[in-house]
């Protein structure tokens, strides 16, 4: 554990705007309250898919880890569609255990850049739009990531990642991370390369990472996710419905008002997302995902750690 290399990157404002301002795509005015796309009553199989044209987008700048380019626009993001991620929003609306829609970002269809265009996008509420230095930690809950219609050989890649990272120990791997530093006026960036080096050990100084400014730990937000995630954890531990194979947790906070004194309100969420490989569960289905509740364990343990002032984790160049 002593010779982990962890691969960090800090970025300026500057440096950020340049990245943004050399993709093609360009920022454009989009209608900012989409109707949300309904459930059809007629059968998946005869049902026609609606999509609707997106006006114009950037590159999201807060995209700290997943499969393709997130593209955002004026409060959505638009995520390439992959796997059985647009049905799994759709069946929210009649198959979500209660209360497990507040942890879902909002969906609003399904959308293309252009008629002809082969290529689909899951338009989602853009957590992050109006935060002005927004911090983004990404988290892989979970001790299984392959579904049982996997080749062999994928099955057998899935596996060797969980065995050789944190997800099988404690059911959770960090896949990115991107918080503020106003010392440097910079962000502190961590990558899923990085993430993958990680030990047991190692994660509550991530957390702690991500819950300072570089100088002092933002306490009111630990205690905040503690809250979040103890909420998640009462779902997740009863509900039949779902198997939530290889998603992620997506905790987000504006550095610009931790509202740490009490005096500003707290910008922060804590949402599931990425759902490509999560389906329902058959009709006399009774299991327990017992991974995913064991990650939500492990990092309910970490966050209540946090909360504690007088708490230490492991020094890592994290700063």
């Amino acid at each position: 554990a002593g010779n982990t290399t962890l691969k960090l990157t800090l970025l300026t404002h500057q440096q950020e705007e340049q990245l943004l301002s050399s993709s093609s795509f360009h920022r454009t005015s989009y209608p900012p309250q989409p109707t949300p796309l309904l459930i059809m009553s007629a059968p998946a199989a005869q049902a026609k898919p609606v999509f609707k044209l997106i006006g114009g987008a950037s590159l999201h700048p807060d995209q700290v880890a997943g499969h393709g380019d997130i593209m955002e626009g004026d409060g959505l993001i638009y995520k390439p569609s992959n796997g059985l991620e647009p049905a799994f929003y759709q069946s929210l609306a009649v198959h979500a255990p209660e209360g497990f829609r507040e942890f879902t970002p909002k969906f609003y269809g399904m959308f293309k850049r252009a008629p002809y265009t082969k290529d689909t996008y899951v338009g989602m509420e853009n957590l992050t739009h109006k935060y002005v230095h927004p911090c983004v930690l990404d988290l892989k809950i979970g001790t299984r990531q392959h579904m049982d219609s996997f080749t062999p050989e994928k099955i057998a890649v899935c596996l060797e990642k969980c065995c050789k990272s944190t997800s099988l120990s404690t059911g959770v791997r960090v896949c990115g991370m991107k918080v503020y530093r106003p010392h440097k006026d910079a962000f502190l960036s961590l990558n899923k390369d990085a993430g993958k080096l990680l030990r047991e050990e190692h994660l509550p100084s991530v957390l702690d990472a991500f819950l300072s400014d570089g100088e002092v730990r933002l306490h009111r937000l630990a205690q905040f996710f503690c809250e979040r995630i103890k909420a998640l954890r009462e779902i997740m531990a009863t509900q039949h419905t779902y198997n939530l194979i290889s998603t992620s947790l997506l905790l987000v906070y504006d550095a610009d008002l931790p509202g740490e004194s009490g005096d500003h309100q707290m910008l922060a969420a804590c949402k599931t997302i990425d759902f490509a490989n999560a389906t329902l569960q058959k009709d006399d289905g009774h299991e327990i995902d017992t991974g995913y509740v064991k990650g939500l364990d492990s990092l309910l343990s970490y966050f209540e750690a946090l909360a504690d002032p007088n708490f230490k984790p492991i020094d890592l160049p994290l700063k």
